[in-house]
C-alpha cells in the first residue's frame, strides 16, 4: 500500500505511476490532470506529497502547472513515428520519398566487462549491456551506420527477425517505454573505416547524431551514435509555437 511507503519513495512512486498513465494515454495531452485534492484522495497522501510528485512530472516537461487554472498534460500519446527527433530510421524512410529501409548488416553482442560507455549507464538493470551495430539504407546504398548500447530489464533475442527488424517497435511490444530523449548533432570528417562502411569518398561529410533514451524511472536505457551519409540524409525539425499551444 502507498501509505506504508516512506515519504521519499512515496512521491517518486506516485510520480512514476502518473508518468506511465500520461505516456500510455490514460491522461491525454492538453487535458487537465485531476486536481491536487483529487489526487490526494486517490493516493491517500498529503498535499505536500502530491506537489512533490507533480514537481517531478514538471521537471520532465510532462505537465504544465498554472496557478488558479490547473495542471495541463503536455505529452502527445503517439507512436514513436510521430516524434520528430526520435523516430526510427525505418519510419523516417517511410515518410521520405526514398525507397523502403533495408538493413544490410546487423550484429548483437552482450558486454559484461567494463566498456567505453560504461560510465554513462551508472544505474544498470543488470550486470550486462547489449551492443547492437547495424548498417541500413535504401536499395543498394548505405545511408546510416548505428552503434547502439542498451541497458534493459529484459533479455534480447538473437534471431534474424529481431536483428533486422525495428528495435523501437520490439521494445514497445515488450513494455519498454521511453519517457524522454536527448539528441546531439554535429558534422564530422569521417575516418577511413567509416568511409569504407558508408561507401563514401574523402570529400564527403558525415552527420553524427547521438541519441540518449530514458525510461519511466529516468534511467538511461539507450545510447546510440548514428553516422549518416550527409548527401543522402536530411534532418528536419518542426517546432510549435507557445501561442499555438495556448490556442488549443
Amino acid at each position: 500500500m502507498l501509505e506504508n511507503e516512506t515519504n521519499l519513495s512515496l512521491y517518486l512512486k506516485i510520480s512514476r505511476e502518473l508518468k506511465e498513465k500520461i505516456i500510455n494515454g490514460e491522461y491525454k495531452s492538453r487535458e487537465l490532470l485531476p486536481s491536487e485534492l483529487v489526487l490526494c484522495d486517490i493516493y491517500k497522501v498529503s498535499r505536500v506529497t502530491i506537489r512533490k510528485a507533480l514537481a517531478e512530472l514538471e521537471k520532465d516537461k510532462l505537465i504544465i502547472r498554472r496557478a488558479g487554472f490547473g495542471t495541463i498534460i503536455n505529452h502527445d500519446n503517439n507512436d514513436l513515428k510521430n516524434f520528430t527527433l526520435v523516430q526510427s530510421f525505418s519510419n523516417e524512410m517511410k515518410e521520405s520519398t526514398s525507397s523502403s529501409c533495408i538493413t544490410f548488416t546487423s550484429s548483437l553482442s552482450i558486454v559484461f566487462e567494463k566498456s567505453s560507455v560504461d560510465s554513462l549507464f551508472r544505474d544498470k538493470y543488470t550486470d550486462k549491456l547489449y551492443n547492437l551495430k547495424r548498417l541500413r539504407g535504401a536499395e543498394d546504398k548505405p545511408i546510416v551506420y548505428s552503434d547502439t548500447w542498451l541497458n534493459l530489464p529484459i533479455d534480447l533475442p538473437t534471431d534474424r527477425e529481431f536483428l533486422f527488424g525495428s528495435l523501437y517497435q520490439y521494445l514497445i511490444d515488450n513494455n519498454i517505454i521511453f519517457s524522454r530523449f536527448e539528441e546531439e548533432l554535429e558534422a564530422i570528417i569521417p575516418d577511413d573505416e567509416l568511409r569504407k562502411v558508408l561507401k563514401i569518398t574523402k570529400k564527403d561529410a558525415v552527420l553524427k547524431r547521438i541519441r540518449k533514451g530514458y525510461d519511466l524511472n529516468n534511467k538511461l536505457i539507450e545510447y546510440t551514435i548514428n553516422y549518416y551519409d550527409a548527401k543522402l540524409y536530411h534532418y528536419t525539425v518542426e517546432v510549435a509555437s507557445i501561442k499555438s499551444f495556448k490556442g488549443n
